[in-house]
């Protein structure tokens, strides 16, 4: 509750971090220095702008009405640092 005492109410836009335990070395660092990961069916971009401290930026690998949005079960970044691969389960 807020401090008028009327209830608060928030709408969840998306849960992250499906089985985060069983993944490793999945922190990345590309050309332009945003730091890329994955949890769930997402690939988690948080890019640091001058005149903003942090944003994060959630992308759907196959983002197609079709999809299943699966799992993300393995990510590498190329040594180029520009090319992101992602498998899926």
């Amino acid at each position: 509750m807020d401090d008028s005492g009327k209830g608060v109410h928030l709408k969840l836009s998306a849960v992250i971090g499906r089985n985060a335990v069983y993944k490793r070395n999945n922190i990345f660092v590309d050309l332009k220095d945003s730091i890329i990961s994955f949890s769930g069916c997402n690939i988690l971009i948080m890019k640091r702008y001058p005149e903003k401290k942090l944003e994060q930026i959630r992308v759907k690998p196959d983002p197609t009405p079709n999809s299943n949005h699966p799992e993300i079960s393995a990510m590498t970044l190329g040594d180029c640092k520009r090319l992101l691969v992602v498998g899926t389960t």
